[in-house]
């Protein structure tokens, strides 16, 4: 009978299957490899804005690149991987009351550098920087 399915070729319970058994193992090592690649070369930075008010058009500059982080709302959080690429500093750019503000947010860094940085702001000053950052090779 057309269209029918028929049961008779599926694995009975507990009935190994074969064939492409090594696909999930393999997909777990690519994504593993992946995940550690991007973690070892990168700079995370993160923005908390700890004020009352919203933080415009925050930014991230890096190497000669700018990274575009949005509006943050109080009390809430923007996370951005970051790809040094040259010899820089960690500059951090925003909008607060009107008025551009910016603030060196962590040190030196350079093509390979990694690790993390964390700043708080609180309308138009930075109150807590933290960088968590590496060497490159």
């Amino acid at each position: 009978m057309k269209g029918t399915f028929d049961t008779r070729r599926l694995p009975r319970p507990g009935q190994q299957v074969r064939g492409r058994r090594w696909l999930l193992p393999l997909g777990a090592i690519v994504v593993l490899a992946v995940v550690l690649y991007v973690l070892r070369f990168n700079i995370i930075v993160t923005v908390e804005n700890v004020g009352r008010r919203t933080i415009r058009n925050v930014e991230v500059e890096m190497s000669g690149k700018v990274y575009d982080l949005g509006d943050i709302e109080p009390g809430e959080t923007e996370t951005e991987f970051t790809f040094p690429n040259a010899d820089s500093g960690v500059k951090l750019e925003w909008t607060a009351d009107g008025e551009r503000q910016e603030s060196l947010i962590g040190g030196y860094v350079t093509l390979g550098s990694h690790g993390w940085i964390e700043v708080q702001v609180d309308g138009a000053e930075v109150v807590r920087s933290i960088d968590r950052g590496w060497g490159g090779e």
